[in-house]
């Protein structure tokens, strides 16, 4: 078995995504708690997906400031880990 690659998973969570978003209306009482699950599902994927990214040990304040790259790649990280406890 093959372990996926991030680029694969991207392109299935856009297609469920795009489905999602497309639906008319409200989403019913009876399928929300599904559409929680889902979502709380692709959040801890995107969260261990997160870990892999290689940052700095530390941001050292007299050296150089860290880049818009290391600084994404930090506040994406931290916020998905974020959200994943909370729904822990």
């Amino acid at each position: 078995m093959t372990i996926p690659l991030f680029g694969e998973f991207l392109a299935a969570a856009s297609e469920q995504i795009d489905a999602a978003v497309s639906f008319p209306g409200e989403l019913p009482g009876r399928a929300r708690p599904a559409a929680i699950r889902q979502l709380g599902r692709l959040i801890s994927a995107l969260a261990r997906y997160a870990t892999d990214i290689t940052l700095p040990d530390e941001f050292d304040p007299a050296g150089p400031p860290p880049s818009a790259h290391e600084r994404a790649a930090a506040n994406a990280r931290l916020a998905l880990l974020r959200a994943r406890s909370t729904r822990s």
